[in-house]
């Protein structure tokens, strides 16, 4: 079968290898489109009387060929059998091939679960090998680097989630990439800094189009001005350094939420709300409801609440008194600030610490974070989900290793709705004067390698069915 979707042309071609016998052509009756699944079968009687193909409802006969059924190879995309040499063929999209006898259903491969460059059918477990195959279904397993860039300072970085943007700013140096799509990524030389007493604290404020940077310590707001490029309002603070901070800015009420945080030796629980247009800021201590920690998840969950997930920190908030990882889950109101407990998970025998911002399904009632091991320098992030019904932490994709030390380094969650993406946003502390930011992309559902991956099977290389593939779209 050859088609051509620019020409709008669909043949179905039989040839004895020396010359074309027939040739159907569909295209007086049948249209394709790029973005569309069409379910092809073709069927060889024995009596060997008529051969037909159909795509969808649309079927056509061809007349009757000897074939021989007993050597049978089947191939998508090229084909190096001498006879029917080919490599000009553009990438295709193939899945769920299936193989009747006798109206028998006997191989049934659904180009899911793999191992590597073959997968084996449902049935018999007749193994068929991939040449140039991409998996799409990894895309949802393995997450995919999309941006590193070396720093001489640890980075601030604000996300747009209106257009997938994100901002990164360091020294003298702003950066604008995007993460949905192929344009370059832009590069400016900047004048003065964002306020600095804190790790990574900018927003991009998508009411105003505008970047802007906060402190921890009061209501103090520096303005990046996209036109001269400049800071403007940039101050230099002498108070302590704060980490581990969760925050939401809301465009619509032009206020930005801040939660928890770890600087001079002490965890906070302190809930903070700034109005960035007229300035009032409250800052409300939730100590008495919830154990005052940093690294712990943070999240708006567009029902009125504000989500707090894991951590680490201590009782009383002192870093010398028994500090510990946090396995709970709390629920705080956005106009009451009560806070409430909602559930806990398990945590294994490894420390535990989580990305500063999560996704929250509310549909499903599932959190998404990125945990981490922060007893190691060198560790690795995983993406895991729980809920406050489940006890449980369910890991997906693959592990991704990076450097990790609390007051250098950050790392942070982010999802887009037009993509179905999640992105993974990096800093890694500081080595060989450099902190290096590394954006990783993973597409939504995301699996677990249990999914994917399907347990060998021995057998004899000559009954293996040959699947030559450009790309695979399941």
């Amino acid at each position: 079968m050859l088609s051509n979707i620019n020409g709008d042309k669909v043949n179905f071609v039989y040839s004895d290898g020396f010359q074309t016998v027939w040739n159907i052509d569909f295209g007086d009756v049948f249209h394709l489109a790029d973005d569309e699944w069409y379910h092809v079968r073709i069927e060889i009687p024995s009596n060997n009387r008529f051969v037909s193909c159909s795509i969808d409802s649309v079927k056509k006969l061809a007349p009757a060929v000897d074939i021989n059924l007993k050597d049978l190879r089947i191939r998508f995309g090229t084909n190096d059998t001498p006879d029917f040499f080919t490599i000009d063929v553009p990438p295709i999209s193939v899945k769920d091939i299936k193989l009747f006898e006798d109206k028998k259903l006997k191989y049934h491969w659904m180009l899911a679960r793999h191992v590597g460059n073959y997968v084996f059918d449902e049935l018999e477990k007749k193994k068929a090998d991939v040449k140039n195959g991409e998996w799409v279904m990894d895309a949802h397993l393995i997450w995919k680097k999309l941006l590193s860039l070396d720093c001489r300072e640890l980075p601030m970085v604000a996300y747009d989630n209106k257009t997938s943007r994100l901002f990164v700013s360091e020294i003298d140096s702003m950066f604008i990439f995007h993460l949905d799509g192929d344009a370059p990524m832009v590069s400016m030389k900047v004048r003065g800094t964002p306020i600095r007493n804190a790790v990574n604290q900018i927003f991009y404020d998508s009411s105003r189009d505008r970047l802007l940077s906060y402190s921890m310590h009061d209501s103090k707001l520096a303005e990046f001005d996209f036109n001269t490029l400049t800071w403007a309002g940039s101050i230099d603070e002498v108070w302590p350094p704060l980490t581990g901070h969760g925050k939401y800015y809301d465009s619509s009420s032009g206020k930005l939420y801040l939660f928890g945080g770890y600087g001079n030796h002490l965890y906070n629980a302190n809930f903070t709300v700034l109005d960035v247009n007229s300035g009032v800021r409250t800052t409300t201590d939730l100590s008495k409801d919830i154990s005052p920690r940093y690294f712990g998840s943070f999240c708006y969950g567009n029902d009125g609440n504000f989500y707090v997930l894991g951590g680490y920190g201590s009782k009383s908030g002192h870093q010398e008194e028994f500090p510990r990882e946090m396995n709970d889950i709390f629920r705080i109101n956005i106009d009451s600030l009560t806070c409430a407990k909602i559930g806990e998970f398990s945590i294994g025998q490894e420390p535990v610490m989580f990305s500063s911002s999560m996704i929250f399904d509310q549909k499903h009632g599932i959190f998404y974070t990125l945990s981490f091991n922060n007893a190691k320098f060198n560790t690795a992030f995983r993406l895991v989900s729980t809920s406050h019904e489940t006890d449980t932490l369910v890991k997906y994709a693959n592990p991704v290793n990076f450097s990790f030390h609390d007051t250098d380094s950050f790392i942070d969650l982010v999802f887009s709705q037009d993509s179905s993406r999640l992105y993974a946003i990096v800093a890694n502390s500081r080595q060989n004067r450099i902190n290096r930011l590394n954006v990783w992309s993973l597409a939504v559902p995301p699996i677990s390698a249990d999914d994917v991956l399907t347990e060998s099977y021995s057998q004899d290389r000559k009954n293996n069915f040959l699947l030559y593939l450009a790309i695979f779209l399941l």
